[in-house]
């Protein structure tokens, strides 16, 4: 029997592990010692030095400057040149005084968290892919991407899991380690899915964030509002990550989320209830979306569909939390076993069952934006 890697979804993911089997316990694990990690530690270190400087009384803006000129700013204006733009702008802002200490910190640290996961996502999902047959280039593309999680991006995800009682982390650890045991074998289509875990996981880390700031703003704001515009912020600075992604789910939506929090606006303008609501549609768009791909353009091609399939499941364990409110816990958990049903349907190539699958998950979508709607 196949076990299910993402247990609280029970997500089709049987493929990828023999039943019983640990991460620990592939024979041809890859020692770190013989991967050359140094460029991708010098950055995250260079993080690191940020947010110790942060944690000082009195942060320096001066030594924040010269750490990011120096040890960041080249790789960070390269990759993502509108990162860079953002954290120019806010450290400037408030060595010129037109920005305070905290909103700077908000901006710059969240928006390095953007730029470390475009990387991650870089790594695992164009290096691994291109030097898929080259084991060695493919582990070390792994390794690497691998560090900006786990350097970087893994203490957001576990202070999300803390908080909402969530397994994200471990979701992905262990993501990471069957994605080295598919290199290590040769198996693409089971890498791929591993991938869209660990992709969609910090993904959902991010949304949750975001969404935790619409509703400590709305909060804050009707006390402290010079608090609430630095929640504002990081709210703001952690949806860049995944603005353009929402945006083809429903852009209108997708906008108001950004408007919201966009750092020009008043805090005060920040409504929780709108900001959930807009979520729930483009989430339900990305998952629609998808369903549509898998049942036409991409049904002769097994693996792109099944790889669709499961990123439209990713998608919908995004929202998990919103579902259950939304349905109760019961129907939600019906509704990922539709999913699953849709997944295997998909890899079979048994179209009937994946169209009557994908119309229950249609259905309880809809369900769920009426609920948030009201």
């Amino acid at each position: 029997m196949k076990k299910w890697l993402v247990i609280p979804m029970v997500i089709a993911l049987g493929t990828m592990t023999a039943c019983g089997q640990t991460p620990t316990e592939t024979k041809q694990e890859v020692s770190q010692e013989k991967l050359d990690l140094s460029s991708q530690k010098k950055l995250t270190q260079a993080y690191q030095k940020l947010d110790d400087e942060w944690q000082k009384d009195q942060p320096d803006l001066g030594v924040v400057r010269s750490v990011y000129d120096q040890e960041l700013r080249a790789q960070v204006q390269g990759a993502q040149p509108e990162i860079d733009q953002l954290v120019d702008t806010y450290i400037n802002a408030g060595q010129g005084g037109q920005a305070k200490a905290p909103e700077v910190k908000q901006i710059v640290m969240k928006s390095l968290q953007h730029y470390f996961y475009e990387e991650m996502k870089s790594n695992i999902k164009e290096k691994v892919t291109e030097n898929f047959g080259n084991k060695d280039e493919a582990l070390l593309a792994l390794a690497q991407g691998k560090v900006f999680y786990d350097d970087v991006l893994r203490g957001t995800a576990e202070k999300r899991d803390s908080q909402l009682k969530t397994t994200i982390a471990t979701e992905i650890d262990t993501a990471f380690a069957d994605a080295e045991k598919a290199i290590q074998s040769q198996k693409k289509l089971d890498y791929l899915l591993q991938k869209q875990i660990i992709d969609k996981s910090m993904f959902r880390v991010f949304y949750l964030s975001t969404d935790a700031y619409a509703t400590k703003v709305s909060e804050t704001v009707k006390t402290d509002p010079a608090k609430a515009k630095v929640q504002q912020l990081e709210g703001f600075a952690f949806y860049q990550a995944i603005q353009e992604s929402l945006s083809k789910g429903d852009a209108k939506a997708a906008e108001q989320i950004g408007h919201m929090f966009s750092p020009d606006q008043n805090p005060q303008g920040v409504n929780a209830k709108i900001i959930k609501q807009s979520f729930v549609v483009t989430f339900s768009g990305k998952v629609e979306g998808y369903i549509t791909k898998v049942l036409g353009e991409s049904w002769e091609n097994r693996d792109q569909a099944t790889e669709q399939a499961f990123e439209a499941n990713m998608f919908l364990k995004a929202i998990e939390l919103d579902l259950e409110k939304a349905l109760g816990h019961e129907e939600k958990e019906k509704l990922f076993q539709s999913a699953t049903q849709f997944f295997e349907a998909t890899q079979k190539g048994d179209q009937t069952i994946a169209k009557q699958e994908a119309k229950v998950i249609q259905d309880k979508l809809v369900q769920t934006k009426a609920y948030f709607a009201k």
